[in-house]
């Protein structure tokens, strides 16, 4: 009984600090939903693009600790939208070179 106590706090303990790194590293899953969410308000409030007009991948900066995102247009251009120094969303979409 002891033996098999053991074993399932060891286990457990073991989930806990593999989720733990793994939520250090990238970031919890609804924090990135919580993000996306945001980047899509960004993006209709700014340039008043509909959620099916663009790809959205969210990443999470370990080194930084915040998430940002790459948008993919139709045309196969790429922009990033992250927080700045102020925690307000901020984008690189006017730096895109024209083709």
């Amino acid at each position: 009984m002891k033996k098999r106590l053991w074993m399932l706090m060891t286990g457990s303990l073991a989930v806990l600090i593999l989720a733990g790194g793994y939520c250090f590293f990238n970031g919890t899953p609804w924090g990135k939903y919580a993000f996306s969410k945001d980047v899509d308000h960004y993006l209709n409030d700014r340039y008043v693009m509909q959620q099916d007009s663009y790809t959205q991948t969210v990443l999470y900066s370990f080194k930084e600790g915040e998430y940002f995102s790459k948008i993919r247009l139709p045309n196969g251009s790429m922009f990033v939208v992250s927080p700045n120094y102020q925690h307000e969303l901020d984008d690189t979409y006017y730096r895109l070179p024209v083709q």
